[in-house]
């Protein structure tokens, strides 16, 4: 009797105690090359209009310019500053030009071709996006984006802000949950870039468009304006505003392993057992 209830004792324990299992599913860092953002894989646009600034040139002369690309720092560590980093940034640049100003805009940054391993949206208990992210003005905000198997684009609906401002030493880490998270499809052709922000959609909605993730992106909303203001030729005077995002990770939880299921249904039918045997006991 007392092993039998001890063989009780460890199936219920094991079904409890057995953790699910968590792998890291996707992960892309910035590290050892500076220039533009196809370096890494990853395109860029701009504004309502999806101006393309994947490839786009450095800057002379006096410009109001729109511009995305990636930054590695020396040194070595996990650090964004230090590893590297992708940004966008508004540029302005005036050389005796007087005041020379970018007006606020709209980036995306996205992977250039999908993710290695597509992501299954099934089969997680958890599954969840995380970056660092730093930018020179508050209250910017940047939306984790999904590319689906259908080839849609999807923006989660709640941006994450920056509540603090800083330079490229000064990064914060973000989250998004992907399977509770609501989002906005993406109108993302050629000559339009905008989320639509008219319909929230669900997990449940994702899983009727496509199973898989294959494509990762940030959305940048309304990054400020950008100026800069030089009355003298031969002075030049620059202005920037940036958002700079590095260290994406998504994890996965997966759904309980047969054998968990398994050791808590013999742990319930055990006691059910157990139960019924002390009930023919007292009856006789």
């Amino acid at each position: 009797m007392l092993i039998y209830r001890f063989i009780l004792l460890v199936a219920i324990t094991l079904a409890i105690t057995l953790p699910a299992s968590a792998v890291v599913v996707f992960t892309e860092h910035f590290p050892t090359t500076s220039g533009n953002v196809s370096v890494h894989g990853w395109n860029a646009s701009h504004s309502a209009a999806n101006v393309d600034i994947t490839n786009l040139p450095n800057v002379s002369g006096n410009d109001v310019f729109n511009r995305a690309g990636s930054i590695s720092n020396s040194g070595a560590g996990s650090d964004p500053a230090q590893a590297g980093y992708l940004f966008a940034q508004s540029y302005a640049r005036s050389d005796g030009q007087g005041t020379i100003t970018t007006p606020a805009t709209d980036y995306f940054l996205y992977t250039t071709s999908q993710v290695t391993t597509p992501i299954s949206l099934l089969g997680h208990q958890s599954l969840t996006a995380n970056w660092q992210q730093s930018s020179s003005n508050l209250n910017v905000g940047v939306r984790f984006a999904i590319q689906l198997d259908n080839g849609n684009w999807y923006v989660d609906s709640t941006p994450n802000i920056n509540a603090v401002t800083g330079g490229a030493t000064s990064f914060v880490g973000q989250s998004a949950d992907l399977l509770t998270s609501s989002w906005y499809a993406l109108n993302f052709e050629t000559g339009v870039m905008n989320p639509d922000t008219t319909t929230t959609l669900t997990y449940n909605d994702l899983l009727l468009a496509g199973s898989e993730i294959t494509g990762v992106g940030f959305y940048i909303e309304d990054l400020p304006a950008a100026s800069a203001t030089s009355n003298t030729a031969g002075t030049v005077q620059q202005g920037f505003t940036t958002m700079r995002v590095d260290q994406v990770i998504i994890d996965a939880t997966a759904v309980p392993e047969p054998s968990r299921a398994i050791l808590l249904g013999l742990g319930v039918l055990g006691v059910m057992m157990n139960r019924k045997r002390r009930i023919n006991v007292n009856r006789a």
